[in-house]
């Protein structure tokens, strides 16, 4: 078993962390472009790729295992032999296979959908299959009676599809993935299909005569694409690749790194910061150093890591920053810490309230190998544990006058132990100095207020201010601490007002929102809660304006038991919203997730990414960053590639990721 430190037990929860050695066998895979290509597997074990324009089959390697069907989930593609109740995992550069393991169904065909995997067995029921271990589960019996010629199962798609051929013809159906039950819809005119997968937002279909068709899934009707030459048992096309950055390692430059990424403008820099690690003395939970600050430069293809500063931590410096960055105009970064600076906070082990600093570039040499940048003082702010706030689990935001906005988790309020916690404004008041007031405290559960806000904020094109807390409300249900709210603050001259637009209740909603919102254009905030839900590992919700200062909840995702949704979602052009699980996914070391808008809910999920706790990392809490091309990037807390980082149970130092979406 794998122990978070304690900061992430007391913040984030102390769940059981199972780790397993399965070896990655992605990491020289050629990449398969969704536009054009996927990867097939013939009936005689032939492994390589297919193009779905021309129809040209290139071969990458022959494992010898004819395939019942094929599956693509995160970065893994999967296959199974027909007639066993073996799993496989498929190497994508040259088709190797390394067995999964074994489950109670006897493979007939397997598919799966952006979600999951699935199997049919040979009695034409439906199961779902474990890509961690092999195991299978069943769903329920399909109902569309024996197939005379073939069955196949789609690959890939937010639904489950699958095809009957009883004689008169290749019969389209759709599966209900909770009751196993089969809808027909209709006749496609092919006769024995023997595998399909979803590319482009099309239904491919591969018949036994070496032909490739689309189908139409609301009709059944087939469409001719391409003579293929060969007999495809299996298609399928993973929904990403993953690749590691950089590893940490114990001592000057920094690990176990808390905060997600934040790239420039330019594209070509990830910055970010480590919680501990580097040439400060400080001491968390078995974890030494107070912390560093990094960036990760794209040049010829390739990212160098630099570290650029490394926090000291005492009155003078702070320690322990676990939030992203800021970029301002000028090109230096805002952020942060929970501890150092001054002020009597003790959160942690760590000691002062937590400091708001500003790094640059040094202005003149000589700058040293681990001290690149440094910090421009004063400090914007120290903040002492008090009526100001303190312990700021923060990034701070700029309004257009370069004012800076965040929240503290302790501090203002007595009426909380510790402290209910503010929203602050640093006014600027040019040269680099800035004053500090609270705009808002909050005043806990007892008021009906919020409580512990643990991120920044989100301004709207109004000037109001968007945010949770992970405590506060009305609920009873969550140890009477509350479960949470959502809130606003709109400004009127030096005042600002507080509107509760929601409060968690601890039920089907979530509990425990522990990271702030984004807004997309027409208002709607998303955001998530780290537990409750009827999974149990927390949701992911919608608030959208309903008129008169109104919000009418929805609910998005509800994560898996031990899932942990952490880290504020982020969300690109096209609506779609990317998260992190703190554990969940298939080896319980933490997922990254995709959700595509829809028009019903829950939204359609893809399984971007599973940790396996091994040389890729584990527990992504930081969040994800997107690039301009869609690509994804983010930190594991722990894991990678140096395990010498800890001495209460922890295992590896961390390191930095991207996921490529094909």
């Amino acid at each position: 078993m794998r122990h978070n430190r304690s900061t992430i037990v007391r913040i984030l929860g102390n769940a059981a962390i199972s780790a397993i050695g399965l070896a990655l066998l992605l990491a020289n895979a050629p990449m398969a472009s969704a536009q054009t290509t996927v990867y097939a597997m013939t009936n005689a074990g032939v492994f390589g790729t297919l193009n779905l324009s021309s129809g040209a089959f290139t071969q990458l390697g022959n494992p010898g295992l004819s395939p019942a069907g094929m599956g693509g989930l995160g970065s893994n593609l999967f296959i199974a032999s027909e007639g066993s109740d073996v799993l496989y995992l498929v190497d994508l550069a040259n088709g190797s296979i390394t067995p999964v393991g074994s489950g109670s169904a006897t493979y007939d065909d397997l598919g799966s959908t952006t979600a999951g995997l699935y199997a049919l067995d040979t009695n034409w029921e439906l199961y779902s299959v474990s890509s961690a271990n092999g195991s299978t589960t069943m769903i329920g019996a399909t109902g569309f009676g024996p197939c005379s010629n073939a069955a196949s199962m789609s690959a890939d798609g937010s639904a489950l599809y699958a095809t009957c051929d009883n004689g008169s013809g290749s019969i389209l159906y759709s599966l209900n993935t909770t009751t196993g039950a089969a809808t027909a819809i209709g006749n496609t005119g092919l006769t024995r299909i023997d595998s399909m997968v979803f590319a482009n937002g099309l239904l491919y279909a591969a018949p036994h005569n070496g032909t490739l068709y689309t189908l139409n899934t609301s009709t059944g009707a087939a469409t001719f694409v391409a003579n293929t030459g060969q007999i495809l048992w299996g298609m399928g096309l993973p929904a990403s690749t993953f690749a590691v950055l950089h590893n940490f390692s114990s001592g000057a430059n920094g690990s176990n790194p808390f905060a997600g990424l934040t790239m420039n403008a330019s594209g070509n820099t990830l910055y970010g910061s480590t919680g501990a690690g580097g040439t400060g003395d400080c001491s968390y939970s078995g974890l030494t150093g107070c912390g560093t600050f990094f960036s990760l430069k794209l040049t010829n293809g390739a990212w160098t890591f630099d570290p650029l500063y490394s926090f000291q931590g005492g009155s003078n410096d702070g320690e322990f920053p676990v939030r992203p960055v800021t970029i301002s105009s000028n090109g230096t970064v805002y952020g942060a810490t929970l501890g150092g600076g001054e002020g009597s906070c003790s959160f942690d082990g760590d000691t002062g309230c937590g400091i708001v600093y500003n790094l640059g570039p040094s202005p003149t040499p000589p700058r040293t190998p681990l001290q690149k940048w440094t910090k421009r003082l004063p400090d914007p702010y120290h903040f002492m544990g008090e009526s100001d706030g303190g312990v700021p689990f923060t990034t701070v935001i700029f309004d257009s006058s370069g004012n800076m906005y965040g929240t503290t988790a302790g501090g203002g309020s007595t009426d909380c132990s510790g402290g209910c916690g503010t929203v602050f404004k640093l006014t600027n008041l040019g040269d680099g100095n800035y004053s500090e007031s609270v705009i808002w405290p909050f005043a806990g559960v007892g008021a009906g207020d919020g409580a512990s806000p643990f991120d920044g904020l989100t301004f709207d094109t109004a000037g109001n201010l968007y945010g949770t807390t992970a405590a506060g409300g009305s609920s009873s249900a969550c140890s009477g601490s509350g479960c949470g709210i959502v809130f606003k603050l709109s400004p009127s001259g030096s005042t600002w007002t507080e509107s509760v637009l929601y409060i968690f209740q601890g039920t089907s909603d979530g509990e425990n929102p522990n990271s702030g919102v984004v807004m997309d254009t027409a208002g709607n905030l998303y955001g998530n809660t780290w537990q409750g839900g009827s999974g149990g590992g927390g949701t992911v919700w919608q608030l959208s304006p309903s008129g008169g200062g109104n919000y009418t909840f929805n609910l998005l995702y509800s994560v898996p038991v031990a899932g942990f949704a952490v880290g504020r979602l982020t969300m690109d052009s096209s609506g779609n919203l990317y998260g992190v699980l703190q554990n969940g996914g298939a080896y319980n070391d933490g997922q990254v997730f995709k959700l595509t808008p829809s028009n019903t809910t829950p939204w359609p999920v893809t399984d971007l990414y599973d940790f396996t706790g091994s040389t890729d990392g584990s527990n992504p809490i930081g969040g994800a960053a997107l690039d301009s091309s869609g690509s994804i990037y983010g930190t594991a807390l722990f894991g990678g590639a140096n395990s010498n980082c800890g001495s209460n149970g922890t295992t590896g130092c961390g390191d930095v990721w991207k996921i490529t979406l094909n």
